[in-house]
């Protein structure tokens, strides 16, 4: 159980105290949490001043109207996809210090099952893309509605090849906005790693004879 002693204010000081939590009872990694931390303090002190951001009470602020100017007032300063990482790390920081609030005594972070690797190195959940019996990849599967609990509307699962032997999948509402759309893809970055930590990580090429290089 979390610590239901630790009881932060809902200020800007407070989002970064909670993060120091979360790293110090190991419910985010050191690199993750210091990012998230980099991210609150830019986002905030850039909207609400470096003088106000560590008091602001963040219930009264509206998530969407900050982001939105925090983009207008660093983009001479950062690039577009600096830009998307930070607020996707503020969002995800913001929601996990709303879920903790809520209920302190049973918060954990919401984490997405990785793909776990097998003692040779091959993963159990990357699974090679489908082939027709010419060894050409298959078509990919047409986009489906499909009822999702709680919810009026449909919700359309949609298949996206991510890399060589990986199919991903998203699914979304028929009638997203592009504001929706945004935030989506400004969630994804924050949870991207560097390519060179990714290419480092891939096992070496095999040669036509089979052996690796």
């Amino acid at each position: 159980m979390s610590d239901i002693k630790f009881s932060p204010t809902t200020t800007g000081a407070g989002l970064v105290a909670f993060l120091d939590y979360a790293i110090a009872k190991g419910y985010l990694k050191t690199a993750t949490g210091q990012a998230m931390k980099t991210a609150v303090k830019e986002i905030l002190s850039a909207t609400q001043g470096p003088d106000g951001w560590e008091t602001v009470d963040l219930t009264s602020l509206d998530e969407d109207d900050v982001l939105r100017r925090f983009e207008t007032l660093r983009a001479m300063k950062f690039s577009a996809g600096s830009l998307s990482t930070y607020k996707g790390r503020y969002a995800r920081a913001a929601a996990m210090f709303e879920e903790f609030r809520a209920s302190p005594s049973t918060w954990r972070p919401s984490v997405k099952q990785r793909s776990r690797t097998k003692g040779n190195g091959a993963s159990t959940a990357a699974a090679p893309a489908p082939t027709g019996l010419d060894g050409a990849a298959s078509p990919i599967p047409t986009p489906h509605p499909a009822p999702h609990p709680g919810r009026g509307s449909a919700i359309i699962t949609y298949p996206f090849p991510l890399r060589q032997g990986v199919l991903a999948s998203v699914e979304l509402p028929p009638d997203l906005t592009r504001r929706e759309a945004q935030r989506l893809v400004a969630f994804i970055e924050s949870l991207a790693i560097e390519d060179e930590v990714a290419a480092s990580a891939q096992p070496p090429p095999e040669s036509r004879d089979g052996t690796r290089g």
